[in-house]
């Protein structure tokens, strides 16, 4: 420490002729620098104020008067700098305790720093708990107009089943005719989380839910992610329908094959199939016959153990049982 300060005076120094006396500690006694200047209350207001800012950060000793650490921070934000650029220039030529805190505040504290400011960084998302049962939490969503259709897309959070049903309306009517349709052959959910959507948040969809002990979470406005799942869900039914729109069919053979063909593949999230999870058992594809089944073993083993039917020739002389009453068998 006492290097780097001795280093430093002689840097500042080196532009100066000067010579060294020795003086003991009773004679080297000079005066306080700050002790010496004028007080700002006795200056002329109309002059130039840089002079008395040279002189402030020249001849400052420890420590600086409060209105003197104002009209730095003024001069250092004088071109309105940011904290970083603040900090640099202040660091060779002036310190005091709360320097760079007190920076970091009057950059904050000024309106057109603040105006032009950049956005900040995005916070990071919290994601949703992955439920430890099937179909007790259900994210739903509307997507449309997509290829003359408007759709009502649903996933269970849990097995990442997907149900999509394309519509002609989407009014709160029709939502709750099919969710009671769906909910009849799965049962229904503890919890429904959707947007803002004016389907979900009509009184006749609240009493709907109310009735069936369903609790309901509309996630944040303008902010499409907060329902992440089922906008996964409908991005990834629209990309599968637009690669296979030259295929026959009309759109709902299409969704179906597509469907099928989800709820039967490993999911990345859970490492199970979507129909696993969620009826404890796979669904049987076309290429299910490529692995045997355990019917198909069984049936297999039954058939290596039968007896080989006998045959006899025309004229093969045979022995036969003789069940008379008289004679020997």
């Amino acid at each position: 420490m006492a290097a780097s300060r001795i280093k430093r005076w002689g840097l500042i120094l080196a532009s100066f002729n000067y010579e060294i006396e020795y003086r003991t500690s009773k004679q080297n006694a000079p005066a306080d620098g700050l002790s010496r200047l004028p007080l700002i209350s006795e200056q002329d207001d109309s002059g130039d104020h840089n002079s008395e800012l040279i002189l402030l950060i020249n001849r400052f000793d420890e420590e600086l008067p409060i209105t003197a650490r104002e009209a730095l921070l003024e001069e250092l934000h004088g071109e309105h700098s940011g904290m970083l650029r603040m900090k640099s220039v202040a660091r060779p030529i002036m310190w005091w305790p709360g320097l760079d805190s007190q920076i970091e505040e009057k950059v904050r504290q000024c309106p057109d720093c603040q105006e032009i400011a950049n956005q900040p960084a995005t916070a990071p998302l919290t994601s949703w708990k992955w439920p430890s049962s099937p179909w007790s939490r259900l994210h739903i969503d509307f997507d449309g107009p997509f290829q003359g259709h408007s759709f009502l897309v649903m996933v269970d959070a849990h097995s990442k089943w997907m149900e999509v049903i394309p519509l002609s309306l989407t009014t709160a009517t029709v939502t709750i005719k099919h969710l009671r349709k769906i909910f009849s052959t799965f049962g229904l959910p503890e919890h429904i989380v959707s947007d803002n959507g004016a389907q979900f948040t009509s009184e006749e969809f609240q009493t709907f839910l109310r009735r069936n002990n369903i609790r309901h979470t509309r996630t944040a406005p303008k902010h499409p992610a907060t329902n992440g799942q089922a906008e996964r869900a409908v991005e990834s039914f629209k990309m599968a329908l637009k690669k296979i729109k030259n295929q026959t069919g009309d759109v709902h053979d299409k969704l179906q094959r597509y469907l099928f063909s989800y709820r039967t593949t490993v999911h990345a999230a859970t490492g199970k199939t979507p129909a696993e999870l969620l009826m404890r058992r796979s669904l049987r594809t076309r290429l299910s016959a490529l692995r045997p089944t355990r019917e198909g073993l069984m049936i297999k083993n039954d058939d290596a153990e039968t007896e080989v039917p006998r045959f006899f020739n025309v004229g093969q002389a045979v022995f036969l049982l003789n069940f008379g009453v008289q004679g020997s068998r």
